[in-house]
């Protein structure tokens, strides 16, 4: 069991209306919507730059990159306040309890059959003096086994 605590009525963009935000009443809580929306979107603004280090790591063209950010553009994101109080380590340990155990998020980055065969085709050499030079660490090592699964399954999207 994921041992936490959530504030469940997440925060999103004010201007997506299937999914509004529940907000705690401002007399509870003054500022906090404010603070909130003005947080949500400093980090939004992070995420795009983050994003836009990945386009150009995978050599997208100004096209690529445009459609990239009209699917993340911020209206679909969320942000979820967790809180994990302090927990004995023997049932950690014992496995009662749990820390962020694994698990899989529902967003995902999807490029078309045509897109992974050209870049996969340009980034082959470079990936392979790469690996061939360092030893990845065993989060990234499982991360690039199940791209390499992926990828000789001839399926239709990358994952990250």
């Amino acid at each position: 069991m994921d041992y936490k605590e959530s504030y469940e009525s997440e925060v999103r963009s004010q201007d997506n209306p299937s999914q509004p935000n529940i907000w705690v009443p401002e007399e509870t809580l003054p500022g906090f919507r404010d603070f909130m929306t003005r947080f949500y979107w400093v980090l939004n603004k992070t995420a795009r730059v983050i994003l836009e280090g990945i386009c150009q790591s995978l050599r997208l063209t100004a096209a690529e990159q445009e459609q990239i950010f009209q699917l993340h553009s911020g209206h679909n994101n969320q942000l979820r306040l967790l809180h994990y109080p302090p927990t004995p380590a023997e049932q950690l340990e014992a496995l009662v309890l749990a820390r962020m155990p694994a698990h899989t998020d529902l967003s995902v980055a999807v490029f078309g059959p045509e897109f992974k065969k050209q870049k996969r085709e340009e980034l082959a050499k470079e990936q392979e003096e790469f690996e061939a030079a360092r030893v990845p660490d065993p989060a990234e090592a499982q991360i690039l086994r199940k791209a390499e699964v992926e990828a000789d399954a001839g399926e239709a999207t990358e994952r990250f």
